[in-house]
């Protein structure tokens, strides 16, 4: 994750839509437009406006680009202590 946090440093998400936002959390996933409308229930015209938007609003050129800035913003609000919380839970599952 530090690469990605190196590549994408001060990602500010608030611009975006929510469902912007949604689209995003989709690409992170490395979903195709066609997957992304499915699943919203929207047509790929839409999802592929959608997906403009946020590539204009995070100052990116692909959705690879904006997946990372993605990552980058999400990882910054986890809370170290509940991160190592979950991961002592999950070790201790195992």
């Amino acid at each position: 994750m530090a690469i990605i946090e190196a590549l994408a440093p001060e990602t500010d998400l608030t611009e975006l839509s929510s469902r912007e936002k949604e689209v995003l959390g989709h690409l992170r996933q490395g979903l195709t437009n066609r997957e992304i409308a499915y699943r919203l229930y929207i047509s790929t015209n839409t999802v592929n406006k959608h997906v403009n938007q946020v590539l204009r609003k995070l100052h990116v050129r692909n959705r690879v680009e904006a997946a990372m800035h993605g990552m980058a913003a999400t990882r910054r609000f986890i809370d170290p202590a509940s991160a190592r919380i979950a991961s002592a839970v999950t070790a201790a599952s195992r």
